[in-house]
């Protein structure tokens, strides 16, 4: 049986990995799955095996790959789809619309964001900032950075601002936009991820150690 300390170092990997982006399927959810299987877990890359630590990994790297819609529409998965400020700004919900939340809203547009969608677009080949540069639905931006965890006082400013911006849906996004832009959002991305990574860290240990206590692998 692997010893304790072996699973929870290829926890502390898989978290690290985790961190910075990369597919949740291939890091941390394997262990939330089997909790601490070696076998299923991906071997760290050579330069992890030499005693390089990933959190050394230059931060300038990372700023120069575009996130995704596809990776942006795994993140809004795991948001809570109901956030007291943007439902009490939307209630009632004016006119006749196809989701019945701006999370299921925002995952159907960034699901359809890599072909000419509903609108019949014609460049395909663009990252998250131009979706939300582009989204022309006010509640959808309040939505994401409430969920993402901003500021409640941030939020009613950028209420204030759509409110002030008049009927015009560019306008009422512009206007948030500036109140709560794309490097907010990624800034607020990293850290809602990194949360989640503890947490599945944390989660996957204790069960380890539930485990060794009873005197059996974990199951």
């Amino acid at each position: 049986m692997t010893p304790l300390h072996d699973l929870e170092e290829r926890v502390d990997w898989a978290h690290d990995v985790g961190t910075f982006g990369l597919p949740r399927s291939r890091t941390a959810a394997p262990l939330v799955r089997q909790y601490g299987r070696p076998t299923i877990l991906l071997e760290p890359p050579p330069q992890h095996a030499k005693g390089m630590h990933l959190n050394t990994m230059n931060n300038s790297t990372k700023a120069h790959t575009p996130m995704t819609p596809a990776q942006l529409r795994d993140i809004v998965l795991t948001l809570p789809a109901h956030c007291p400020i943007t439902d009490a700004f939307e209630s009632p919900r004016s006119g006749n619309v196809w989701y019945a939340t701006q999370k299921e809203h925002l995952t159907g547009w960034l699901a359809e964001y890599n072909g000419p969608g509903a609108y019949g677009r014609k460049n395909h080949d663009r990252d998250a900032r131009a979706f939300y540069q582009h989204f022309r639905c006010a509640p959808g931006l309040l939505w994401l950075a409430e969920a993402l965890g901003e500021d409640p006082e941030v939020l009613r400013t950028g209420v204030a601002a759509i409110q002030a911006a008049g009927s015009n849906l560019s306008s009422q996004c512009a206007a948030f936009r500036r109140t709560v832009p794309w490097e907010r959002i990624e800034e607020l991305i990293e850290t809602h991820e990194a949360r989640r990574s503890r947490t599945v860290k944390a989660r996957v240990v204790r069960t380890i150690r539930r485990a060794r206590k009873r005197g059996g692998p974990p199951s």
